[in-house]
Protein backbone atom coordinates (compact mmCIF):
# COMPACT_ATOMS: atom_id res chain seq x y z
CA UNK A 1 0.00 0.00 0.00
CA UNK A 2 2.17 2.60 0.72
CA UNK A 3 5.85 0.90 0.94
CA UNK A 4 7.91 3.45 2.88
CA UNK A 5 7.40 6.13 5.45
CA UNK A 6 7.95 8.95 2.74
CA UNK A 7 4.99 7.22 0.52
CA UNK A 8 3.17 7.41 3.20
CA UNK A 9 3.96 11.27 4.07
CA UNK A 10 3.45 12.13 0.50
CA UNK A 11 0.06 10.38 -0.22
CA UNK A 12 -0.57 12.28 2.95
CA UNK A 13 0.61 15.49 1.63
CA UNK A 14 -1.51 15.21 -1.35
CA UNK A 15 -4.75 14.45 0.68
CA UNK A 16 -3.97 17.58 2.56
CA UNK A 17 -4.09 19.43 -0.83
CA UNK A 18 -6.70 18.00 -1.63
CA UNK A 19 -8.63 19.08 0.88
CA UNK A 20 -7.36 22.78 1.64
CA UNK A 21 -7.96 22.96 -2.47
CA UNK A 22 -11.26 22.26 -2.19
CA UNK A 23 -11.64 24.59 0.85
CA UNK A 24 -10.18 27.60 -0.56
CA UNK A 25 -12.06 26.64 -3.59
CA UNK A 26 -15.20 26.39 -1.98
CA UNK A 27 -14.82 29.81 0.11
CA UNK A 28 -13.95 31.77 -3.10
CA UNK A 29 -17.44 30.98 -4.74
CA UNK A 30 -18.97 33.38 -2.28
CA UNK A 31 -17.48 36.58 -3.05
CA UNK A 32 -19.10 37.91 0.64
CA UNK A 33 -15.72 36.39 1.59
CA UNK A 34 -13.07 38.65 1.01
CA UNK A 35 -10.30 37.14 2.70
CA UNK A 36 -9.05 34.19 4.61
CA UNK A 37 -5.97 32.70 6.82
CA UNK A 38 -4.41 29.29 6.45
CA UNK A 39 -3.01 27.76 9.55
CA UNK A 40 -0.45 26.67 10.04
CA UNK A 41 2.41 28.01 8.27
CA UNK A 42 4.37 24.76 9.74
CA UNK A 43 3.47 21.25 11.06
CA UNK A 44 3.52 21.30 14.55
CA UNK A 45 3.51 18.07 17.20
CA UNK A 46 -0.03 18.58 17.19
CA UNK A 47 -1.26 19.19 13.50
CA UNK A 48 -0.28 18.08 10.26
CA UNK A 49 -2.07 20.80 8.17
CA UNK A 50 0.78 22.80 7.77
CA UNK A 51 2.21 24.51 4.36
CA UNK A 52 5.40 23.42 5.21
CA UNK A 53 6.48 20.21 7.19
CA UNK A 54 7.63 20.70 10.76
CA UNK A 55 11.43 20.85 9.32
CA UNK A 56 10.33 23.55 6.93
CA UNK A 57 10.35 21.42 3.94
CA UNK A 58 8.09 21.84 1.13
CA UNK A 59 5.23 19.77 0.95
CA UNK A 60 4.46 17.63 -2.28
CA UNK A 61 1.97 20.14 -3.82
CA UNK A 62 4.51 23.25 -2.77
CA UNK A 63 4.56 23.47 -6.73
CA UNK A 64 0.83 24.12 -7.02
CA UNK A 65 -0.82 25.77 -3.63
CA UNK A 66 -0.59 29.35 -5.59
CA UNK A 67 -2.68 28.04 -8.61
CA UNK A 68 -5.81 28.29 -6.12
CA UNK A 69 -4.21 30.71 -3.48
CA UNK A 70 -4.21 33.61 -5.54
CA UNK A 71 -5.57 37.08 -6.77
CA UNK A 72 -7.41 35.66 -10.04
CA UNK A 73 -8.04 31.41 -9.36
CA UNK A 74 -10.09 29.38 -11.83
CA UNK A 75 -12.79 27.87 -9.71
CA UNK A 76 -14.71 24.55 -10.67
CA UNK A 77 -18.25 24.95 -9.11
CA UNK A 78 -20.78 23.24 -8.38
CA UNK A 79 -19.74 19.54 -9.28
CA UNK A 80 -20.81 16.78 -7.39
CA UNK A 81 -19.02 13.66 -8.87
CA UNK A 82 -15.34 13.37 -10.53
CA UNK A 83 -15.84 9.28 -11.43
CA UNK A 84 -17.44 8.74 -14.58
CA UNK A 85 -18.05 5.38 -16.75
CA UNK A 86 -16.53 5.48 -20.53
CA UNK A 87 -18.95 7.06 -22.70
CA UNK A 88 -20.70 9.17 -19.92
CA UNK A 89 -21.60 12.94 -20.37
CA UNK A 90 -18.82 14.94 -17.78
CA UNK A 91 -19.77 18.34 -17.66
CA UNK A 92 -17.63 21.00 -15.33
CA UNK A 93 -19.05 24.30 -14.41
CA UNK A 94 -16.02 27.41 -14.27
CA UNK A 95 -16.10 30.15 -12.43
CA UNK A 96 -13.57 33.00 -12.00
CA UNK A 97 -12.90 34.60 -8.87
CA UNK A 98 -11.08 37.87 -9.40
CA UNK A 99 -9.24 40.05 -6.81
CA UNK A 100 -6.78 41.30 -8.89
CA UNK A 101 -6.17 44.89 -10.56
CA UNK A 102 -4.94 42.97 -13.79
CA UNK A 103 -7.56 44.30 -17.09
CA UNK A 104 -8.88 40.89 -17.70
CA UNK A 105 -11.47 42.05 -20.35
CA UNK A 106 -11.96 39.83 -23.64
CA UNK A 107 -10.17 37.06 -21.88
CA UNK A 108 -10.21 33.69 -22.64
CA UNK A 109 -10.41 30.13 -20.76
CA UNK A 110 -8.47 27.32 -22.58
CA UNK A 111 -8.72 23.55 -21.29
CA UNK A 112 -8.09 20.14 -21.97
CA UNK A 113 -7.37 16.70 -21.13
CA UNK A 114 -4.04 15.53 -20.36
CA UNK A 115 -4.02 12.36 -21.57
CA UNK A 116 -6.31 12.86 -24.36
CA UNK A 117 -4.83 16.09 -26.01
CA UNK A 118 -7.43 16.07 -28.81
CA UNK A 119 -10.23 16.64 -26.19
CA UNK A 120 -9.53 20.34 -25.38
CA UNK A 121 -11.94 23.52 -25.73
CA UNK A 122 -12.00 27.20 -25.02
CA UNK A 123 -14.47 29.63 -23.61
CA UNK A 124 -14.27 33.14 -25.21
CA UNK A 125 -15.45 36.65 -24.33
CA UNK A 126 -14.48 37.12 -20.62
CA UNK A 127 -14.70 40.15 -18.64
CA UNK A 128 -14.91 39.74 -15.08
CA UNK A 129 -16.08 41.73 -12.58
CA UNK A 130 -13.81 42.59 -9.60
CA UNK A 131 -14.31 41.02 -6.55
CA UNK A 132 -17.24 38.84 -8.03
CA UNK A 133 -17.21 35.43 -9.33
CA UNK A 134 -17.85 35.30 -13.02
CA UNK A 135 -19.33 32.36 -14.36
CA UNK A 136 -17.12 31.51 -17.36
CA UNK A 137 -19.23 28.65 -18.71
CA UNK A 138 -19.15 24.77 -18.72
CA UNK A 139 -16.42 22.64 -20.05
CA UNK A 140 -18.36 19.74 -21.96
CA UNK A 141 -16.89 16.04 -23.33
CA UNK A 142 -17.77 12.60 -23.60
CA UNK A 143 -15.71 10.53 -20.95
CA UNK A 144 -13.43 8.36 -24.31
CA UNK A 145 -13.29 4.67 -24.80
CA UNK A 146 -10.96 3.24 -22.12
CA UNK A 147 -9.23 -0.24 -21.51
CA UNK A 148 -7.90 -0.05 -18.10
CA UNK A 149 -9.23 2.80 -15.10
CA UNK A 150 -7.43 6.35 -15.55
CA UNK A 151 -6.84 9.36 -13.39
CA UNK A 152 -7.15 12.32 -15.69
CA UNK A 153 -6.89 16.09 -15.34
CA UNK A 154 -9.02 18.57 -17.13
CA UNK A 155 -6.33 21.77 -17.38
CA UNK A 156 -7.60 25.00 -17.32
CA UNK A 157 -5.41 28.47 -18.20
CA UNK A 158 -7.02 31.70 -18.56
CA UNK A 159 -5.12 33.69 -21.11
CA UNK A 160 -5.74 37.64 -21.30
CA UNK A 161 -6.55 39.79 -24.53
CA UNK A 162 -2.70 40.02 -25.26
CA UNK A 163 -2.32 36.39 -25.01
CA UNK A 164 -0.74 36.37 -22.11
CA UNK A 165 -1.29 33.81 -19.19
CA UNK A 166 -2.97 35.16 -16.25
CA UNK A 167 -3.67 32.07 -14.28
CA UNK A 168 -3.94 28.11 -14.23
CA UNK A 169 -5.54 25.18 -12.70
CA UNK A 170 -6.41 21.66 -12.84
CA UNK A 171 -10.03 19.55 -11.76
CA UNK A 172 -9.07 15.72 -10.89
CA UNK A 173 -11.42 13.58 -12.73
CA UNK A 174 -11.51 9.62 -12.74
CA UNK A 175 -12.59 7.46 -15.60
CA UNK A 176 -13.39 3.88 -15.09
CA UNK A 177 -14.16 1.22 -18.49
CA UNK A 178 -17.64 -0.36 -18.29
CA UNK A 179 -17.20 -4.16 -16.50
CA UNK A 180 -18.09 -6.92 -18.69
CA UNK A 181 -19.98 -9.78 -17.47
CA UNK A 182 -17.75 -12.75 -16.93
CA UNK A 183 -17.79 -16.17 -17.52
CA UNK A 184 -19.07 -18.18 -14.96
CA UNK A 185 -21.80 -16.58 -12.71
CA UNK A 186 -21.60 -16.29 -9.22
CA UNK A 187 -25.38 -16.98 -7.53
CA UNK A 188 -26.09 -14.22 -4.84
CA UNK A 189 -28.73 -14.43 -1.89
CA UNK A 190 -30.32 -11.16 -1.00
CA UNK A 191 -32.64 -12.32 1.60
CA UNK A 192 -35.24 -9.61 2.11
CA UNK A 193 -33.71 -6.74 0.01
CA UNK A 194 -35.49 -6.34 -2.85
CA UNK A 195 -33.99 -3.03 -3.93
CA UNK A 196 -30.02 -3.87 -3.19
CA UNK A 197 -30.87 -7.80 -5.13
CA UNK A 198 -32.41 -5.68 -8.02
CA UNK A 199 -29.41 -3.92 -8.31
CA UNK A 200 -26.73 -6.55 -8.17
CA UNK A 201 -29.03 -8.00 -10.21
CA UNK A 202 -28.58 -5.01 -12.69
CA UNK A 203 -24.84 -5.83 -12.35
CA UNK A 204 -25.28 -9.45 -14.07
CA UNK A 205 -25.76 -11.66 -10.76
CA UNK A 206 -27.90 -14.71 -10.57
CA UNK A 207 -30.22 -13.71 -7.44
CA UNK A 208 -31.55 -17.22 -5.80
CA UNK A 209 -32.22 -18.38 -2.59
CA UNK A 210 -29.32 -18.83 0.40
CA UNK A 211 -29.12 -22.43 -0.03
CA UNK A 212 -28.20 -22.58 -3.77
CA UNK A 213 -26.41 -19.63 -3.28
CA UNK A 214 -22.29 -18.60 -3.37
CA UNK A 215 -22.13 -16.38 -0.81
CA UNK A 216 -25.31 -14.14 0.98
CA UNK A 217 -25.29 -10.30 1.01
CA UNK A 218 -26.77 -8.44 3.78
CA UNK A 219 -27.47 -5.56 5.91
CA UNK A 220 -27.91 -6.83 9.01
CA UNK A 221 -25.38 -9.34 10.65
CA UNK A 222 -27.83 -11.82 12.93
CA UNK A 223 -27.39 -15.06 15.16
CA UNK A 224 -28.87 -16.97 12.19
CA UNK A 225 -26.58 -15.41 9.75
CA UNK A 226 -23.36 -16.65 12.04
CA UNK A 227 -24.26 -19.53 12.59
CA UNK A 228 -24.80 -19.96 8.51
CA UNK A 229 -21.14 -18.48 8.20
CA UNK A 230 -19.60 -20.83 11.31
CA UNK A 231 -21.10 -24.04 9.20
CA UNK A 232 -19.31 -22.63 5.99
CA UNK A 233 -21.28 -20.19 4.53
CA UNK A 234 -20.04 -16.73 2.95
CA UNK A 235 -21.44 -13.83 4.07
CA UNK A 236 -20.33 -9.99 2.62
CA UNK A 237 -22.48 -7.84 5.15
CA UNK A 238 -22.79 -4.29 4.15
CA UNK A 239 -22.58 -2.46 7.60
CA UNK A 240 -23.21 0.83 6.51
CA UNK A 241 -25.63 1.53 9.96
CA UNK A 242 -24.20 1.34 13.40
CA UNK A 243 -27.91 -0.58 14.01
CA UNK A 244 -26.49 -3.35 11.50
CA UNK A 245 -24.62 -5.53 13.92
CA UNK A 246 -26.88 -7.87 15.88
CA UNK A 247 -24.98 -10.75 16.73
CA UNK A 248 -21.72 -11.41 18.72
CA UNK A 249 -18.81 -11.73 17.01
CA UNK A 250 -16.26 -12.02 19.33
CA UNK A 251 -13.59 -8.92 19.45
CA UNK A 252 -15.59 -7.79 16.24
CA UNK A 253 -18.11 -4.64 16.90
CA UNK A 254 -19.32 -1.71 14.50
CA UNK A 255 -18.88 1.95 15.70
CA UNK A 256 -20.26 4.97 14.64
CA UNK A 257 -17.76 7.70 13.26
CA UNK A 258 -19.84 11.00 14.45
CA UNK A 259 -18.77 12.33 17.63
CA UNK A 260 -15.65 10.12 17.61
CA UNK A 261 -12.26 10.25 17.12
CA UNK A 262 -12.67 8.64 13.91
CA UNK A 263 -15.17 11.52 12.63
CA UNK A 264 -12.48 13.19 10.93
CA UNK A 265 -12.26 16.87 9.82
CA UNK A 266 -9.43 18.12 6.97
CA UNK A 267 -6.29 16.84 7.52
CA UNK A 268 -7.04 15.32 11.23
CA UNK A 269 -7.72 11.61 9.92
CA UNK A 270 -7.18 9.37 6.43
CA UNK A 271 -8.85 6.69 4.86
CA UNK A 272 -6.70 4.22 2.65
CA UNK A 273 -7.44 0.91 0.30
CA UNK A 274 -5.08 -1.77 -0.09
CA UNK A 275 -4.72 -2.85 -3.72
CA UNK A 276 -2.73 -6.31 -3.92
CA UNK A 277 -5.99 -8.37 -3.19
CA UNK A 278 -8.89 -6.04 -4.26
CA UNK A 279 -9.57 -2.95 -5.31
CA UNK A 280 -6.59 -2.63 -8.22
CA UNK A 281 -8.90 -1.38 -10.70
CA UNK A 282 -9.69 2.30 -8.68
CA UNK A 283 -6.76 4.42 -9.19
CA UNK A 284 -6.43 6.82 -6.82
CA UNK A 285 -2.71 5.51 -5.45
CA UNK A 286 -4.34 3.94 -2.21
CA UNK A 287 -5.65 7.20 -1.06
CA UNK A 288 -9.68 7.98 -0.38
CA UNK A 289 -10.46 10.89 -2.05
CA UNK A 290 -13.29 12.40 -4.20
CA UNK A 291 -13.53 9.49 -5.87
CA UNK A 292 -15.35 8.14 -3.71
CA UNK A 293 -17.73 11.10 -3.03
CA UNK A 294 -20.85 9.89 -1.61
CA UNK A 295 -19.57 6.79 -0.55
CA UNK A 296 -17.57 7.66 2.85
CA UNK A 297 -18.62 5.41 5.64
CA UNK A 298 -20.48 6.59 8.69
CA UNK A 299 -19.35 3.47 10.73
CA UNK A 300 -16.10 2.05 11.27
CA UNK A 301 -14.86 -1.94 12.02
CA UNK A 302 -13.23 -2.30 15.42
CA UNK A 303 -11.63 -4.55 17.34
CA UNK A 304 -9.33 -6.24 14.77
CA UNK A 305 -6.21 -7.50 15.61
CA UNK A 306 -2.61 -6.47 14.03
CA UNK A 307 -2.57 -10.14 12.35
CA UNK A 308 -5.96 -8.96 10.67
CA UNK A 309 -4.86 -5.68 9.44
CA UNK A 310 -1.72 -7.90 8.12
CA UNK A 311 -3.82 -10.01 5.98
CA UNK A 312 -7.15 -9.32 5.81
CA UNK A 313 -7.97 -5.58 5.90
CA UNK A 314 -8.37 -3.83 2.69
CA UNK A 315 -9.57 -0.98 3.70
CA UNK A 316 -9.05 1.55 7.04
CA UNK A 317 -8.68 4.70 8.69
CA UNK A 318 -5.94 6.26 11.07
CA UNK A 319 -6.22 9.80 13.18
CA UNK A 320 -3.31 11.71 13.52
CA UNK A 321 -0.23 10.50 13.69
CA UNK A 322 -1.28 6.95 12.90
CA UNK A 323 -3.08 6.68 16.05
CA UNK A 324 -6.76 4.59 16.63
CA UNK A 325 -6.39 2.46 13.64
CA UNK A 326 -9.55 1.13 12.25
CA UNK A 327 -10.70 -0.62 9.38
CA UNK A 328 -13.28 0.28 6.74
CA UNK A 329 -13.43 -3.41 4.67
CA UNK A 330 -11.92 -6.49 6.19
CA UNK A 331 -12.39 -10.41 6.16
CA UNK A 332 -12.59 -12.92 8.79
CA UNK A 333 -12.58 -16.60 8.96
CA UNK A 334 -15.16 -18.08 11.29
CA UNK A 335 -15.14 -21.32 11.94
CA UNK A 336 -15.84 -23.00 8.67
CA UNK A 337 -17.27 -20.11 6.80
CA UNK A 338 -15.99 -16.66 6.00
CA UNK A 339 -17.11 -12.78 6.55
CA UNK A 340 -16.40 -9.85 4.71
CA UNK A 341 -17.55 -6.60 6.33
CA UNK A 342 -17.69 -3.23 4.68
CA UNK A 343 -19.00 0.04 5.81
CA UNK A 344 -18.26 2.35 2.57
CA UNK A 345 -22.32 3.31 1.76
CA UNK A 346 -22.24 1.38 -1.55
CA UNK A 347 -26.13 0.26 -1.58
CA UNK A 348 -27.72 3.08 -3.32
CA UNK A 349 -24.93 3.92 -5.76
CA UNK A 350 -23.97 0.47 -7.31
CA UNK A 351 -24.61 0.45 -11.10
CA UNK A 352 -24.60 4.37 -11.61
CA UNK A 353 -21.38 4.86 -9.02
CA UNK A 354 -17.93 3.69 -11.03
CA UNK A 355 -16.14 3.53 -7.55
CA UNK A 356 -18.96 1.52 -5.82
CA UNK A 357 -20.00 -0.58 -8.46
CA UNK A 358 -15.99 -2.07 -8.78
CA UNK A 359 -15.47 -1.99 -5.05
CA UNK A 360 -18.83 -4.75 -4.98
CA UNK A 361 -17.73 -6.45 -7.54
CA UNK A 362 -14.48 -7.23 -6.47
CA UNK A 363 -15.26 -8.26 -2.64
CA UNK A 364 -18.38 -10.76 -4.56
CA UNK A 365 -15.44 -11.92 -6.36
CA UNK A 366 -13.15 -12.34 -3.89
CA UNK A 367 -15.49 -14.02 -1.45
CA UNK A 368 -16.83 -16.04 -3.97
CA UNK A 369 -13.38 -18.01 -4.84
CA UNK A 370 -12.68 -18.56 -1.12
CA UNK A 371 -12.86 -22.15 -0.83
CA UNK A 372 -12.99 -24.80 1.80
CA UNK A 373 -11.60 -28.14 1.88
CA UNK A 374 -13.73 -31.07 3.32
CA UNK A 375 -10.56 -31.89 5.10
CA UNK A 376 -10.37 -28.05 6.53
CA UNK A 377 -13.83 -28.13 7.95
CA UNK A 378 -14.33 -28.67 11.79
CA UNK A 379 -17.28 -29.76 13.60
CA UNK A 380 -20.73 -27.87 12.44
CA UNK A 381 -21.87 -25.48 14.89
CA UNK A 382 -24.97 -25.69 17.02
CA UNK A 383 -28.07 -23.23 15.57
CA UNK A 384 -28.82 -20.47 17.56
CA UNK A 385 -31.76 -21.07 20.38
CA UNK A 386 -34.60 -18.79 20.26
CA UNK A 387 -35.84 -18.27 23.80
CA UNK A 388 -39.18 -17.03 24.24
CA UNK A 389 -40.87 -15.55 26.92
CA UNK A 390 -43.90 -17.17 29.25
CA UNK A 391 -47.26 -16.31 27.83
CA UNK A 392 -46.12 -15.59 24.36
Amino acid sequence: MFPTLSDLSAASQRMQFTALKYQIEQMRRHPSIVGYVITEFTDVHWESNGLLDMCRNPKAYYDVIGQVNCPDAIVPTDWERIAYWEGERCEVKLGLSHFSAADLRNSRLEWRLDHWPEIRGELTGITPERAQLTSLGTVVFEVPPLVHATRARLEMRLVNASGELVTKNHHELYFFPRLEPREGHVKLAVPGLPRLAARLAGMGYEITDQASADLVVVERMTDELRWYVQNGGRVLWLAEEPESQQAHLGSINIAQRQGRSWQGDWASSMSWIRQDKIFGGIPTGGTVDFAFADLTPETVIVGLTPRDFAANVHSGLFVGWVHHIVALVAERPIDRGRLMICTYRLRDHLGSHPVATLMMHDMVSRLAAVGTRQGDLGAASTPPVTVFQVGQ
